[in-house]
């Protein structure tokens, strides 16, 4: 999409990252409210206006809070049977009108039904001039309808409705900030100082969740737009993806030959990486699709961004199989400082060798703070953070909530490798030495 010298192709960040997360999968506001309070110490992360009120963008990733969904009368239906998310429209109702008409029809395609459509309690005072010219309607949408037998495939359900919506609607100032049945996303065009007052739901008391990803746009030398910011649906992305251009080149010339037993018919869902977004929103895409056609969130994000390793920073022989056995599916998307990835059930970090990222154990050991620089928890450190720094280029961190089949702990980068190229030896992939 090119607008005289503009093209959106160009489009790059580099930003500042945190992430909260309670390891034990407790949820609670006070969590929600320290997120907020390191996005607010990343200010120096994102860029501004002149006014000094039009952020680059900002935002955070949230579990879905169902016990405050009720308390806003909405009756909803137990956790996991339903699926929400943000979606920006025109403020033009004829037109919002067409975009919700096609919304209800691709819900209804999958036996589904779009039960209730929220208004966004928004406060855009605090917004700068360019911010409030471009500012979209803001609906959260609730769909219901899924059966006991299909809650297993639900997410996936909800992606697939959630492509072919963005397939037929071409209306620019649409767009879908998630739409799942575990995580939440509050972003806009925003400075970091903006967020909590732009969106009251997030002060509010009832409004929990175990697990918060947020992020402070700087947009290099292209434009800040709503649909821009992060996070998006699976990550928060700092730095720049250097070989953006060919991944999404090889990745385009895939489209025609992908096939997937769990997505159906790929042609629907085209394309995989949505044009005129950002490299994080590419990256963001790919690894969406990869989740939803089956693998796990760290097994995708190792096939698309493997460690570097050589003589002086050597790995396993197995790990250097399982990522030889990979290049073949996957060319490399080169150049990411940090990524922030989660599905509301993992949590988890990836950052490059030269740009440390650093862990801050609350003493309850109950929260985990990771960021991309010191960010103190809040900024007097009254909460007492003991500061770890590492060096890491794999999967330093790796913070899985509690859940059914896992327990409360931080894996490491080695660990969590071994344990899916593991299951790749089990089914005979490959094996160390060479492929199979």
């Amino acid at each position: 999409m090119e607008k005289g010298l503009y093209n959106a192709a160009y489009e790059h960040d580099a930003c500042g990252v945190g992430m909260v997360v309670n390891i034990h999968g407790n949820k609670s506001h006070e969590l929600v409210d320290n997120a907020l309070k390191v996005l607010e110490n990343m200010r120096h992360r994102g860029a501004e206006g002149a006014d000094n009120k039009t952020g680059d963008g900002a935002g955070i990733m949230l579990q879905i809070p169902h016990e405050f969904i009720l308390l806003q009368g909405i009756p909803v239906p137990e956790k996991g049977k339903y699926g929400t998310g943000l979606v920006f429209l025109p403020k033009d109702e004829q037109r919002q009108a067409a975009i919700l008409s096609v919304m209800i029809e691709e819900i209804e395609r999958e036996g589904l039904s779009l039960m209730h459509l929220r208004t966004v309690p928004t406060c855009p005072e605090c917004l700068g001039e360019a911010a409030l010219q471009t500012e979209p309607a803001i609906r959260q949408v609730f769909v219901t309808g899924v059966t006991d037998d299909r809650v297993p495939t639900f997410e996936r359900t909800l992606y697939k409705i959630r492509k072919r919506i963005e397939r037929r609607v071409a209306d620019s100032d649409f767009y879908v900030c998630s739409l799942s049945s575990k995580n939440i996303v509050y972003k806009g065009m925003l400075s970091s100082m903006q967020l909590r007052r732009y969106f009251p739901d997030l002060t509010n008391s009832y409004f929990t969740s175990g697990l918060a990803l947020v992020h402070s746009r700087f947009s290099t030398n292209t434009f800040p737009t709503w649909s821009l910011a992060q996070p998006f649906r699976l990550l928060a992305h700092n730095g720049e993806i250097n070989t953006i251009r060919g991944n999404r080149g090889w990745m385009q010339a895939r489209e025609s030959v992908l096939g997937s037993e769990a997505l159906g018919d790929i042609q629907e869902l085209s394309p995989i990486v949505q044009p005129g977004m950002s490299d994080s929103a590419s990256l963001d895409n790919v690894l969406e699709f990869f989740v939803m056609s089956g693998l796990s969130l760290p097994h995708a994000m190792a096939l698309m961004v493997p460690e570097s390793f050589n003589d002086k920073n050597p790995i396993s022989e197995d790990l250097k199989a399982f990522y030889e056995y990979h290049s073949i599916l996957m060319e490399p998307w080169d150049g990411p400082a940090a990524l922030l990835f989660s599905d509301g059930k993992f949590a988890a970090q990836q950052a490059a060798i030269i740009c440390p990222a650093q862990l801050h154990a609350l003493p309850d050991a109950q929260r985990e703070g990771l960021g991309r620089q010191r960010v103190d928890l809040p900024a007097d450190n009254r909460l007492g953070c003991q500061h770890r720094r590492r060096r890491h280029n794999g999967f330093p961190h790796f913070a899985p909530l509690l859940g059914s089949e896992m327990s409360a702990r931080i894996v490491a980068q080695m660990r969590l490798c071994e344990k899916v190229h593991r299951k790749s030896f089990r089914f005979g992939v490959y094996r160390r030495g060479g492929m199979v």
